[in-house]
């Protein structure tokens, strides 16, 4: 009686040593700024050609060219954390919130 209890309890305790789960150590999650997804979205109909460029789901720059001789303009998005507001002229509800930018000088 006395073997088979010493064995059940040196059982019992393996087994629970065994049970235990290994600590796996997780890598430290990478920086969010160098993991975005980078889209590129091109529109095109009879009139223009639109190419916006996203990153991480916020849009940095839109391009607009439209068909035959007019100049391509860019559209600035309406961060105001990377540009300055409007002068007051248009508010901040201005042409949709976006700025129109002509490039004069192309290199």
């Amino acid at each position: 009686m006395r073997s088979t209890l010493l064995l059940l309890t040196s059982v019992v305790a393996a087994g629970g040593a065994l049970a235990q789960a290994a600590l796996v150590q997780e890598s430290a999650p990478a920086d969010p700024r160098l993991n975005q997804k980078i889209e590129r979205i091109v529109i095109e109909d009879e009139g223009s050609r639109v190419e916006e460029v996203r990153v991480g789901g916020q849009t940095q720059s839109v391009t607009v060219q439209p068909r035959g001789a007019l100049p391509a303009y860019e559209m600035q998005p309406n961060d105001l954390a990377r540009n300055r507001p409007g002068d007051g002229r248009e508010g901040l509800s201005g042409s949709g919130g976006r700025q129109r930018v002509w490039n004069v000088l192309n290199f």
